[in-house]
């Protein structure tokens, strides 16, 4: 019988005089395993609320706040993850992370590098969460307040702040299982307030006052670790040569005990030998020397020896000679997270791109704005700088010190390779899942498709549709709600001409993925020429961003001695909101762009709507300009560019297919469409009012657009679409980082043998999985086989009559100039366009009336649009079915389209 068996059921064998079976022994033992694996959700679900002391402590860091991109690391037990700040796009960096298990997050400021990313990080995984569990936020006061309007863009997502606790100064403490955290603020010696003093008394507490204040303290944190329980040694155990009994648990208790042969055993005879007392970890954030008086005067100064402190602390601080005596006072680890760390290094992105650079070097440029060396740390060095996956090991004593072995190191020649191996194990899974695979997918032909396209390019027998090398087109991001490291979150940069810039969309991670591209150099020349960005509707992953880009331009303006303009922001009135939030708790961004809402350039009848559209035609140098609302949210708009240069630029945004797009757009050179999900998921696209890969192709070909451009793909398609015989000569498909000019799009065509034997297993295997999963929702109860072989005829052909049905309805649609049909393929619903227009008139005009943000953010036109008061356009439809159409629908239509829709529904799989 195993000794630690004994150990573990101690409780049992003293207080019971039932006897246990070996099998029982070991079932209970493989239980306590796992129990130590698990999240403190799941432990809780399981009725075990007090957990053991974790024996295994791991600090990890996620970002080293290279280029001023915010810092973040992870504390890693047993069953919790603690996280320290939340910069923008923090999701990625924790993608090999239980997201269940991050249930405490510590704001060291309420700054933009420490928390810009906690509304993506929620709306990603709130889902993930039981809405029993509670995630509390740490920090300074106010930092719940960036809350408050997330609900504006968690659509399909629960509100993450019903699950959202605060915890700061009135609180002094958090205290756990595991651990104790205490709050230790900071604060700036030339503000005149003290928010320790202000929060004794809460009743006299000013708002605005405690929100200013608090932009003028950091919270530092001690972390103290509970000591785990007495561990049996083996050894000592079986020197004693005595079978176990009862009396090892009375040993591990602490008490002294007499064998049946007469021998006196004390508690250290067969307890392991302690290691040093482990001391508290210190998160520490210096933002400048006017708080080194209160770092110096804080309970900080004269602790008890830590065990490592992490500094978030600028260099020029580091260096501060009193920040160094404070650093030599403890003889322990120093951790520190500043500019002076090297750009993240991604591995699924970077193999990505290193794969797709060896069949285009220009237009898959491998990324520059990184570093491939992985730093050489000895055991003994005290101070270290922090990189992407640095570990530090607390816990056990006998791993002790810093470890390099998670930090990725990028070869695109290995990546390659890897990904040719990759080709078998998924021909393997296709197999396994009943398809079969196809001779293109192996090794040899990928070799054979990049040489057959190679060939091709040096005897110049592809033809190219363009001849023209603007507008440049670089997708920053091409993934949709969920970004990861493959697919971003939306952002496409537009090179209008040789240095003139646009952004469409700039999702989370916008500049991240910018300065990992181009690097930190090139970046800043491209936003200081960026002259207009477009945000195409509300949806998290298409602005969340947009703060990170315009500190970076205003950081940009201010070391440039030519004076520039601001960039336009075209985007939805009601961002304001976000914006005024955001410049009140965070960063004052309001000067940094002049907004014009959608609403205005859409009213035909706005008195401001000319004035406003020549501005933009003429910082952009087009001679025409649209925006189109499209059938995604109830703010959606697409965009139609005309450029002096001749060129006819058309951006979808977010939307199912469209009508009124496609007459805006109509003979447009360059059509870039959404094409969230493959053909097999039209049911997900009815329900999230996306595209799929045909409806987006058909809408191109419909429009009469030389190209179309498919790009925000699920990140179900995390390397290509499945390719259908719509994808012709004039069809293409994005990737992050990609940038391609218009005489260099015919190459996507002939590249696709080459996807298609690197990826066509993949997407064959995955598209099989999800037939699979459609038969078992509808297969019977009694599993027979002639009802199952039915269940799968039945589920798969109404998929595809669907998808039919929508096909046929863009394909019947007659868009010649000057005629508008406003139909669409989404049903208009029960109350008329014209009463929902009226009521979100009504509402819009109370919010324009009664609120000054346009005054006092000094918006450029935003000023004379909420002094009109009138935001209307033609038609709105409010609701989960948002349909935003600029055109009154004829009733006639209206009735033909309901009975169509009717007849859609009705063979749909909900």
């Amino acid at each position: 019988m195993r000794p630690r068996i004994i150990t573990r059921l101690k409780s049992h064998l003293h207080q019971s005089c039932i006897t246990y079976s070996y099998s029982s022994y070991q079932k209970m033992d493989r239980k306590k395993s796992k129990m130590k694996v698990v999240s403190r959700l799941e432990a809780s679900k399981r009725g075990k609320n007090d957990i053991p002391a974790s024996a295994s402590i791991t600090l990890t860091v996620l970002s080293a706040a290279p280029e001023g991109t915010g810092s973040s690391i992870l504390l890693k037990l047993a069953c919790d993850r603690f996280l320290f700040n939340a910069p923008e796009s923090v999701q990625l960096f924790t993608e090999s992370v239980n997201i269940n298990m991050v249930n405490n997050i510590f704001f060291t400021r309420k700054s933009h590098e420490a928390l810009s990313g906690l509304g993506g990080f929620l709306l990603c995984n709130t889902e993930n969460f039981e809405r029993s569990e509670t995630i509390k936020l740490h920090g300074p006061p106010n930092v719940e307040k960036v809350l408050d309007l997330l609900s504006h863009f968690s659509e399909g997502h629960a509100d993450p702040r019903a699950r959202i606790e605060w915890r700061g100064l009135p609180h002094k403490s958090y205290e756990d299982s595991q651990v104790t955290v205490e709050y230790v603020p900071l604060y700036d010696e030339r503000y005149d307030g003290n928010i320790e003093n202000m929060h004794r008394n809460r009743a006299d507490i000013d708002e605005e006052k405690e929100i200013e204040q608090a932009k003028h303290m950091t919270m530092a944190y001690i972390v103290k670790f509970k000591e785990t329980a007495p561990k049996v040694d083996r050894h000592k155990l079986e020197a004693l040569k005595i079978q176990s009994g009862p009396w090892v648990g009375e040993l591990v208790k602490g008490r002294t005990v007499t064998l049946p042969d007469g021998r006196q055993l004390e508690p250290k005879d067969i307890i392991q030998e302690e290691g040093p007392v482990l001391g508290p970890l210190i998160v520490l954030e210096v933002p400048c020397e006017d708080y080194l008086t209160s770092l110096l005067t804080s309970p900080l100064h004269n602790l008890p020896s830590p065990d490592i402190i992490v500094h978030i602390t600028p260099q020029s601080i580091i260096d501060d000679p009193r920040y160094q005596t404070f650093m030599k006072s403890y003889d322990c680890r120093h951790l520190i997270l500043n500019e002076a760390a090297e750009m993240s290094y991604l591995p699924e992105l970077h193999n990505a791109c290193g794969i797709r650079n060896h069949i285009h070097g220009d237009i898959f440029p491998l990324p520059r704005g990184y570093s491939f060396t992985r730093p050489d740390i000895a055991q003994d060095t005290n101070t270290v700088y922090g990189c992407y996956h640095l570990n530090y090991m607390m816990r056990p004593y006998s791993s002790k010190g810093f470890h390099c072995d998670q930090i990725p190191q990028f070869h695109a020649g290995k990546a390659m390779e890897v990904a040719k191996e990759k080709i078998m194990e998924d021909v393997r899974k296709l197999n396994r899942s009943g398809g079969s695979s196809k001779e293109e997918h192996s090794k040899e032909w990928v070799d054979k498709a990049m040489e057959r396209f190679k060939l091709k390019l040096k005897n110049g027998d592809a033809a190219p549709i363009f001849d023209k090398d603007y507008p440049e087109i670089t997708f920053i991001g091409t993934g949709s709600a969920k970004p990861s490291q493959k697919r971003g979150a939306s952002g496409i940069l537009v090179t209008l001409r040789q240095n003139e810039y646009m952004l469409l969309d700039c999702g989370e991670g916008t500049l991240h993925q910018m300065i990992t591209m181009y690097g930190r150099e090139r970046t800043n020349l491209i936003l200081a020429q960026t002259k207009a960005i477009f945000v195409s509707h509300l949806h998290f992953d298409h602005h969340g961003g947009l703060f990170s880009i315009l500190r970076a331009i205003r950081e940009t303006r201010a070391q440039d001695s030519g004076v520039r303009q601001r960039p336009l922001l075209l985007a939805p009135y009601f961002l304001i909101n976000w914006i005024r939030l955001y410049s009140k708790h965070v960063l004052d961004i309001s000067q940094d762009f002049e907004f014009i809402p959608h609403s205005v350039l859409l009213n035909a009848n706005h008195a401001a709507r000319e004035d406003l559209l020549q501005q933009v035609k003429t910082r952009l140098c087009l001679t025409d300009l649209q925006l189109c609302q499209v059938l995604h949210t109830k703010s959606s708009a697409g965009l139609v560019m005309q450029h002096n240069d001749g060129w006819k630029l058309v951006y979808s945004g977010d939307t199912m297919p469209c009508e009124t797009l496609v007459k805006a757009g109509r003979n447009c050179d360059i059509l870039i469409h959404e094409a969230t999900f493959n053909d097999v998921e039209i049911d997900h696209a009815l329900k999230k009012h996306h595209c799929v890969t045909s409806e987006a192709i058909l809408v191109g070909k419909k429009m009469a657009a030389k190209y179309t451009l498919l790009t925000h793909f699920s990140q179900k398609m995390p390397n290509i679409p499945k390719f259908t015989a719509l994808f012709t000569e004039n069809v293409g498909f994005a990737f992050d980082l990609m940038t391609i000019k218009p005489n260099q799009l015919h190459l996507l065509y002939h590249m696709k043998p080459f996807y298609e034997s690197l990826y066509g297993a993949h997407i064959e295997a995955a598209d099989t999985k999800k037939k699979y999963l459609k038969v078992k929702q509808t297969e019977p109860a009694d599993g027979s086989k002639e009802s199952l072989a039915e269940g799968v005829a039945a589920t798969v052909e109404d998929l595809e009559e669907v998808l039919k049905k929508r096909l046929a309805m863009i394909d019947s649609w007659t868009c010649v100039d000057g005629e508008d049909t406003g139909r669409s393929v989404r049903g208009v619903g029960a109350e008329s366009d014209e009463k929902k227009g009226a009521k979100f008139d009504k509402n819009l005009k109370q919010v324009c009336e009664s609120s000054k943000e346009f005054k006092d953010l000094n918006l450029g036109a935003g000023e004379e649009h909420g002094k009109n008061g009138d935001c209307s356009v033609d038609s709105y439809e409010i609701g989960e079915d948002s349909l935003i159409q600029n055109t009154k629908i004829d009733q006639t239509e209206k009735r033909k389209h309901g009975e169509l829709q009717k007849d859609v529904k009705r063979s749909k799989v909900e």
